[in-house]
């Protein structure tokens, strides 16, 4: 009989309450602050480590969970019997602790010669409940008796279409970590400016600016609208970190967006606000599609070339055989090659940065219904 545990990290900001209610254990990141070493949701509430960030003369710092860490935590449940462990962490982007966790998984191959636990470690590519949300529902869906198999591919699927719009609202902390000069963050609070920022696939931008806190949900209720086919078809979360008017502000200004309440209203926890470095409130929402994240390196969201090579295939649906290197999508799966059936002429001779698109051959559509292998449509959006 299986026994399937499900193991996250601290960042994931799951409420202590649900992580009992679906059986998920939550492992604490380290902090360090003004020379004291805490361990997050052991030691301080949120509401006391903002206190203690306010306070502190010096900028706290976090470090990863180390492979000897998780080595131990996978060894505890070998010996518990488990068949199956759901481990899904932090962006491996922005923390080593991804990568530590599969060294991790490496050493307990060595200590525990065939042992018998299955891992499936997951790359969320996001921060804080983005993740910790769809784990959870991963989790009481297999303990309802679901698929495990299921569940994990539904839980990838979801997280795959997960961006982040977030607001800073003071740049006190990242002038003290050196992110922006004092003269900046000075100047930019004393005129109210207010970036708008996304995270997408664990990368941030500067989307726009805003002058004065009162523009602030309106511009970032904008930028989604700009994200999405349809609001009221769009679930959302709303983050924040101290200041619960504002928190209410932006609630009340979404759900007459959205048309619809949030799905939850959480609380960012200290590894979240040290990434970040500045205070912020972030909307969260999910998107129905997404397309590969990247070729050869390069984002799509921001090449336009890359950008009209991606209308292409929405047009043309090409058949494909084999998907070139370094093809990856959010999901974390390396698609190995990629090579298009030349039919009429070969549609890579076209994808040339000096060539125009203007000239490609239109693909017959005795071939649309033929793509096989692909795990995600070849849609824009």
């Amino acid at each position: 009989m299986s026994k399937i545990g499900f193991l996250t990290d601290s960042c994931s900001d799951i409420p202590q309450e649900l992580a009992d209610k679906y059986g998920i254990e939550v492992v604490g990141f380290p902090i360090n602050l003004d020379g004291t070493e805490y361990m997050e949701r052991k030691d301080f509430t949120n509401d006391q480590f903002y206190q203690m960030m306010r306070d502190a003369q010096g900028v706290p710092t976090t470090a990863a969970i180390t492979q000897l860490q998780w080595c131990e935590i996978y060894e505890r449940y070998v010996d518990e019997g488990y068949t199956d462990l759901v481990h899904l962490c932090i962006n491996s982007a922005g923390s080593s602790t991804y990568n530590n966790a599969v060294k991790g998984a490496e050493m307990l191959a060595e200590e525990r010669p065939g042992h018998k636990l299955n891992i499936q470690l997951i790359d969320s590519h996001t921060y804080s409940m983005p993740y910790g949300w769809y784990f959870c529902e991963c989790a009481r869906k297999v303990r309802n008796g679901g698929e495990l198999s299921t569940c994990v591919d539904e839980l990838k699927r979801k997280l795959d279409c997960v961006e982040i719009c977030l607001a800073a609202y003071s740049l006190k902390q990242m002038k003290k970590s050196g992110r922006v000069s004092a003269a900046a963050a000075v100047v930019g609070d004393l005129l109210g400016i207010r970036p708008i920022i996304s995270l997408n696939a664990g990368v941030s931008k500067v989307e726009s600016k805003v002058r004065g806190d009162a523009a602030v949900p309106a511009a970032m209720i904008k930028w989604v609208e700009s994200r999405v086919d349809s609001m009221k078809d769009t679930p959302y979360m709303v983050a924040y970190t101290s200041s619960t008017a504002k928190r209410d502000e932006l609630v009340k200004l979404c759900k007459k967006a959205f048309g619809h309440a949030p799905l939850i209203v959480f609380q960012l926890g200290g590894v979240v606000l040290i990434l970040e470095r500045f205070q912020s409130f972030q909307l969260v929402f999910r998107r129905h599609f997404r397309i590969a994240r990247n070729f050869a390196g390069v984002d799509l969201c921001h090449n336009d070339y890359l950008l009209r090579l991606t209308r292409l295939f929405t047009q043309h649906y090409f058949l494909f055989l084999r998907v070139v290197s370094r093809l990856r999508l959010r999901s974390s799966l390396t698609i190995q090659r990629l090579t298009a059936v030349k039919l009429l002429s070969s549609p890579f001779s076209y994808l040339r940065k000096d060539r125009a698109f203007t000239d490609c051959p239109k693909t017959p559509r005795a071939l649309e219904g033929k793509i096989k292998g692909l795990p995600i449509p070849f849609r824009y959006q």
